[in-house]
Parts: structure tokens; C-alpha cells; sequence
């Protein structure tokens, strides 16, 4: 599909800064998918061309993968960019999170896993992700979970590293907020603080300021309690290494 017009709209998945995502249906094959719809002139005048064109550009090099959301096509009208991406029907894993409060280790464990196949996926072509978070994770509909929005997304080669600071605070790495300069590794402190955020309800660093959040981050001020077992807390022990040469993921082989 390379036309708007063989696409019908069925309702509007939701809503964000730059567009809407619509659920469609394609008239001729009755297959259904994402549409995300942006709007050029609000693109320009926030100055986040480059943003959405990198991300189109990462998603549509990127082989498939399931555990990564995959783009099927992009084209545009004299007003709006379009993405059409897979659907994924089960919501946001942050959604999940704030129904059920926690997950049991085994939900967690298989979450992580999911998580961890599809930043290596990425990782394996070059390209760090930089904003993990329950938002960004989608569930499909036989309950695994889909990485969405490459927006912060990022070509690296090897050896190299990046110095933007991005991502949601909560999440950040030492090395970012430090502004030593990040690479792959960042993504795996990113799951060590997820998988623990799912085991326990909330963040491992947190507090009633930003500075704080940083604070606590660069000392590795943060607790298991015991609703981990020893494998468990062991895993984000090794992810949540402040300096990114120890942490698991990136380590030899």
C-alpha cells in the first residue's frame, strides 16, 4: 500500500505530540494495521524533521523481528507523513503495570525475555534504542510484547558514542546523566530498570525531583525487597552496573 485511499479508517488508537495512530483496514485484503498519521507543519515548527525521518529510516532497514513492531510502508500527502506499522492489539505494557500493580516473577521473567530478544535484535544491526520504557512496549495479541517508537532511536558503529541526553529520567543511565558519553550498554541498564519496575510496582530510583532521580542513580541508591528471589535480583544487580564495561549484555560473548 503506497495510498492513503485504499486504506478505511475504523477509530483512532491514540493520540500524540505530533499526529494520531488509526486503526485501518485495507479495502482490498481485509488485513488490518496501524496507521500513523503526522502532521508535516507541526514537525517543522518543533524543529523534529530529522527525528521522524531517522526513525522511518531505522524501522524500514531493520529485518523483522517479533518482538519489535515492524513498518510495513511510508508515504505522504501534501499535509501529513504515514507510517503504516503491524498492529499490536493488547495495549501498553504501562497499562498492564497499573492494573495489576506488579507482575509475578514468571510474568516478569517472560516480559524481560521479550524485552531483552528485541533490544538485542537492534543492537545486532547497529542501533541503540535509548528510551525503554512500559510506553514503549506493546502487547500483542497472544501476550508478547512489540518495542515501539524508534524516535530516539539511533545508528552507532562499533567503538562509538553518542552524547545527546534523551529518554524519560526515571530510566536514565549514570553515564548520561554524566554526560560521559553512552553507547549500547545504556539500553541494558534501561532493562535492569524495567525488570525491576515490574517486579516491584515502581522504579528502583525515584524521587520528588529530577536531581534527586540523578542523584540516586549515580550512587546506586536503590534496593531489592522480597518480593525477588535470588535469580531475579541477581539479573538487575548485573544489569544496573554504573559502569557500562560490567554490566551483563555487555560483557565478553
Amino acid at each position: 500500500t503506497r495510498d492513503v485511499a485504499q486504506l478505511k479508517v475504523i477509530k483512532a488508537l491514540g493520540s500524540g505530540a505530533f499526529g494520531t495512530a488509526w486503526l485501518v483496514r485495507h479495502k482490498t485484503h481485509g488485513r488490518t494495521y496501524a496507521l500513523k498519521s503526522l502532521d508535516k507543519l507541526t514537525i517543522k515548527r518543533q524543529n523534529w524533521t530529522s527525528v521522524v525521518v531517522r526513525e522511518k529510516d531505522i524501522l524500514a532497514r531493520l529485518p523483522p523481528h517479533p518482538c519489535v513492531i515492524t513498518l510495513h510502508n511510508a508515504f505522504q500527502s501534501p499535509t501529513q507523513l504515514f507510517m503504516l506499522m503491524e498492529l499490536a492489539t493488547g495495549g501498553e505494557l504501562f497499562a498492564l503495570i497499573e492494573k495489576f500493580e506488579r507482575f509475578q516473577l514468571d510474568t516478569a521473567r517472560f516480559f524481560a525475555a521479550c524485552v531483552v530478544l528485541a533490544i538485542g535484535h537492534l543492537h545486532k544491526h547497529g542501533v541503540i534504542f535509548r528510551d525503554l520504557k512500559p510506553e514503549n512496549l506493546l502487547l500483542t495479541s497472544k501476550g508478547y510484547l512489540k518495542l515501539i517508537d524508534m524516535g530516539f532511536a539511533k545508528r552507532l558503529g562499533h567503538g562509538e558514542k553518542t552524547y545527546t541526553l534523551c529518554g524519560t529520567p526515571y530510566y536514565l543511565a549514570p553515564e548520561m546523566i554524566l554526560h560521559r558519553g553512552h553507547s549500547f550498554p545504556l539500553d541494558w541498564w534501561c532493562v535492569g530498570v524495567l525488570t525491576y519496575e515490574m517486579i516491584e510496582g515502581e522504579p528502583p530510583f525515584s524521587g520528588s525531583s529530577e536531581m534527586e532521580v540523578y542523584g540516586k542513580v549515580t550512587r546506586l541508591q536503590y534496593s531489592c525487597s522480597d518480593r525477588f528471589n535470588d535469580n531475579s535480583s541477581d539479573f538487575v544487580i548485573k544489569m544496573l552496573k554504573k559502569e557500562p564495561e560490567g554490566r551483563l549484555g555487555n560483557l565478553r560473548n
